[in-house]
């Protein structure tokens, strides 16, 4: 039987905006509410109203939810992940993409099929509660692979202001690299058109007014060095400022002057050894929280090494990008039911596609430096269905004064994203 539609208004004005624009001869649309405002029952429900064969492109761990939602709302169509794009059905179909920030890279192989794709579709419903996860320039790839701008670089052009920056190259010697930024007032115009010009919906929480509860976020010093993660954050950004000829008497000034250029491999080197070295802590602080509460935790981490610390010291279940998906939906309906006090979640693997309003607080022993998908991991107990009127979230640092840096770095990430779109930010 045919799923029951059961729609929030300010859902079934999504779904009256969708359709005004399939029936306007619009062939593209990027439906960016915040999340945990139901971005999918809206893609249903249109769906259900076109009534064309549909083909979903999904994270891999969201493939299996997909199937299910279609089966249950009676959508006839197939569903890929990323990876597998270029194998999907596009020709005359309504091409649902989830989480389509994942093709804000132009050179990736999934950003090209999906681009593809895109072309071929009678249209796109681009959906994603991060369009803007780093810089603008993504941003605007992203809006040409679904379809929404013909040229990303036109419209880096009307929107955004471009410098250079010289950096160093492997093997030595120079080259000038585009970076685009947006002032202010750039910002104030494009959060305007994208609301008056284009095929685009954006709504917050606040602005809909869903009553979710409020969120209060404590960063936790935990009474650890981290000397090694420090000094390989401190080389990289050495080994930068000797290429520039750039010299730094303060170690935390150099390593905030050139952090946009540390190389990935320092980054990720460091973000491991900074767990490490606070895992034993943060396993202590775990075993006290929990016995100051009655309601269950969810706790993120991102390295083995770092579950396995956690685990020795307090047992629990946890799901990880290789759990398969019918543990994942049993794990999931058994926290939610009670069974389980705790339940570890990998930050690459579950931070999206679970409901865990079980919870009222989340424990981040890592944090991913990429600030969205903080937010991301954050509303998995704050969403619908969450009836705790705050929800609370322990960022566990170092004693450390380069973590706390990047964490500074974080937040000003998120301010470019809030000034477009509005939403939520990280705040310290």
């Amino acid at each position: 039987m045919m799923q029951a539609i059961s729609l929030f208004p300010f859902q079934r004005r999504g779904v009256e905006r969708l359709l005004a624009a399939f029936q306007n001869g619009q062939r593209a649309f990027l439906l960016a509410d915040e999340m945990g405002l139901g971005k999918t029952v809206q893609a249903l429900a249109f769906a259900q109203h076109v009534r064309l064969p549909v083909t979903v492109i999904a994270p891999a761990s969201l493939v299996p939810m997909w199937r299910e939602a279609l089966e249950a709302w009676e959508v006839k169509g197939d569903v890929v992940s990323y990876a597998k794009a270029a194998s999907a059905q596009s020709e005359g179909r309504l091409l649902i993409l989830d989480e389509a920030h994942y093709v804000k890279n132009p050179q990736a192989q999934r950003t090209k099929a999906v681009a593809a794709h895109a072309r071929r579709a009678r249209f796109v419903l681009a959906m994603t509660g991060t369009p803007l996860l780093n810089r603008i320039d993504e941003f605007a790839h992203l809006l040409s692979a679904v379809g929404i701008v013909s040229n990303a670089y036109a419209f880096l052009y009307a929107y955004a202001s471009l410098t250079f920056e010289r950096v160093p190259q492997r093997g030595g010697g120079w080259r000038d690299v585009r970076k685009y930024y947006l002032t202010d007032a750039q910002a104030r115009r494009l959060a305007h058109d994208l609301n008056t010009r284009f095929p685009y919906l954006r709504r917050t929480k606040g602005e809909v007014g869903l009553e979710l509860p409020a969120k209060l976020r404590t960063f936790i010093t935990l009474e650890v060095t981290a000397r090694e993660a420090s000094w390989a954050v401190v080389q990289a950004a050495r080994e930068v400022a000797r290429k520039w000829g750039m010299e730094f008497d303060d170690d935390e000034r150099l390593v905030e002057a050139v952090f946009d250029h540390l190389p990935g491999a320092a980054i990720s080197t460091a973000r491991r050894l900074y767990a490490i070295a606070k895992a034993e802590k943060a396993a202590s602080y775990l075993c006290e929280l929990i016995e100051s509460t009655d309601k269950p935790l969810v706790v993120f981490y991102h390295h083995k090494e770092v579950l396995d610390t956690l685990k020795a010291h307090l047992p629990a279940p946890h799901i990880a990008g290789d759990t398969p998906q019918p543990d994942r939906a049993r794990l999931v309906s058994e926290f939610q039911s009670g069974r389980h006090k705790v339940l570890y979640l990998s930050l690459t693997a579950a931070s999206v596609g679970l409901t865990l309003t079980a919870a009222d607080t989340a424990v981040f022993v890592e944090f991913d430096w990429v600030p969205a998908n903080l937010i991301q991991a954050e509303d998995r107990i704050n969403r619908i269905g969450q009836v705790a009127k705050t929800t609370y979230y322990h960022y566990l640092t170092a004693n450390d004064r380069i973590e706390k840096l990047i964490l500074r770095k974080l937040v000003e990430k998120t301010q470019l994203a809030k000034g477009v779109l509005g939403g939520d930010s990280l705040k310290i």
